[in-house]
């Protein structure tokens, strides 16, 4: 869009940068098919990447009306742009989708107030799982992650296979040790997964020497196979969507109802 490096570059100097979590062509294509809209070199670039630029958004995730105002950059990273980004996206990876809930269903109640969502009180809802990330990291010196990550689970994903899996991970300086829940709650993810039969894992990495915004890792610090298969943070995370696929209605690990 309009001034993308001129964005790119205050982000950077923020300490902030700019990731793209998008669907990749497997190397076994089409034998193993990651489903549509996944980014295929068969295809040209229109149809593989969507663009948005009639926001003048912050650096942050955009929601329809939770968040702070929409042209800020500030903590917790989410603005209100009168635009669903969650649903976007995932029509975009997904196709077609059933409408969103109104809220998570469960939930006492929403709110468009960052500092309470960054208390994370509200949301007393038990189809959020808080879960050990420490079981998926046994035996990697270094990871990055935090001991807690969060999976959402719907009812009807407890009660039936065949629920997809979508995980979303935080922004530079969006962990839950840094903002509470106000990007696990705030993006809007889970409204559309209740129905539309979606688990959503939110993998968690903490703030450490090397990585003081907490930010998953592009550059190196867990190690130079970072950008591998075999990365500390791909495998880990990998572990634990094969996890959720394979028993139905548990979140990853042991773990409480948040």
């Amino acid at each position: 869009g309009r001034g993308l490096q001129e964005r790119v570059t205050k982000a950077r100097e923020d300490g902030h940068e700019v990731l793209l979590a998008i669907p990749l062509e497997p190397n076994d294509y089409p034998a193993k098919d990651p489903g549509p809209h996944t980014l295929l070199t068969t295809l040209p670039p229109k149809d593989n990447i969507k663009r948005v630029s009639r926001f003048q958004a912050g650096h942050a995730f955009v929601t329809e009306d939770v968040g702070k105002s929409c042209e800020l950059t500030a903590k917790p990273f989410v603005v209100d742009c009168d635009y669903d980004q969650a649903g976007e996206l995932l029509a975009h990876i997904y196709g077609q989708l059933n409408p969103p809930a109104q809220q998570p269903v469960g939930s006492n109640g929403a709110t468009s107030d960052p500092d309470q969502l960054k208390s994370g009180v509200l949301h007393k809802n038990p189809r959020y799982i808080v879960f050990d990330q420490r079981s998926f990291t046994q035996g990697k010196r270094s990871h990055g992650f935090a001991d807690d990550g969060i999976a959402y689970i719907p009812d009807a994903c407890r009660e039936a296979a065949g629920c997809r899996v979508h995980i979303a991970f935080h922004g530079c300086g969006q962990s839950r040790d840094q903002v509470g829940d106000a990007f696990v709650h705030g993006s809007g993810f889970a409204r559309w997964a209740d129905t539309n039969r979606l688990i959503i894992l939110f993998p968690q990495v903490k703030a450490g020497p090397g990585n003081a915004q907490a930010c998953w890792d592009w550059w190196g610090y867990t190690g130079d196979n970072f950008l591998t298969r075999e990365a500390a943070q791909i495998s880990t995370v990998n572990h634990m969507l094969q996890h959720l696929a394979g028993a139905r209605g548990t979140a990853p690990g042991v773990g409480e109802e948040q």
